[in-house]
């Protein structure tokens, strides 16, 4: 399986967030820097991750988390706490096309801590059929499926890609769609970071 590099994949998102930082900030009725902030945050965790190129990619993801917790900024804060998530859920391995998404799901708070029980797949679906992502039985039923198949072919019929289906099932559940720079501007982080996988 082929590895994705995290410097790459955070350069992809931190280039997406400069490009639409002015849009960011209009979208921000609260104080206007949004936008400001994203580039401010994606920047610094590259910079984390820099220092720490050797290391194994959790320990990167972690070094991005702690480069953020001093920051005023309340994204700031959320995504010192998704790097954190990430670094559990990638835990020992390297980042893959495979584990992917549950990373992007972890870095946008989308579905929750990361547990060994947990099922990314359950989560993803119940994103894409829009349920309750805190929701205690994680089992798959062929009804599960089948639904979720069939939400997945209705969003491509309203002209979504598989990217822009993958990327309204994270948002769903995450706490960056409560307000909606944030939720713009996890789109944009979202979308560059699942991107990768069309490379592959």
């Amino acid at each position: 399986m082929a590895k994705l590099d995290l410097l790459t994949l955070l350069g992809n998102a931190a280039q997406a967030l400069q490009e639409n930082q002015s849009a960011l900030n209009q979208a921000d009725s609260w104080n206007g820097d949004h936008g400001d902030n994203m580039v401010e945050i994606f920047t610094l965790a590259k910079q984390a991750i820099q220092k720490n190129s050797g290391a194994s990619p959790a320990e990167q993801l972690t070094a991005a988390s702690q480069a953020l917790v001093a920051s005023k900024s309340g994204s700031a804060q959320l995504y010192s706490e998704g790097f954190a998530q990430a670094a559990e859920t990638i835990q020992d391995r390297e980042i893959t096309p495979d584990n992917l998404v549950p990373l992007v799901q972890s870095l946008l708070g989308a579905g929750g801590q990361p547990t060994q029980e947990s099922n990314p797949l359950a989560g993803l679906l119940g994103g894409l059929l829009g349920e309750d992502s805190s929701r205690q039985d994680d089992t798959l039923d062929f009804g599960d499926v089948l639904s979720a198949g069939f939400s997945f072919v209705q969003s491509k019929n309203k002209g979504q890609n598989t990217i822009s289906s993958l990327v309204s099932a994270i948002m769903g559940t995450s706490p960056n769609a409560q307000s909606p720079h944030r939720s713009q501007s996890g789109e944009l982080v979202a979308t560059s970071l699942l991107d990768s996988l069309l490379d592959k």
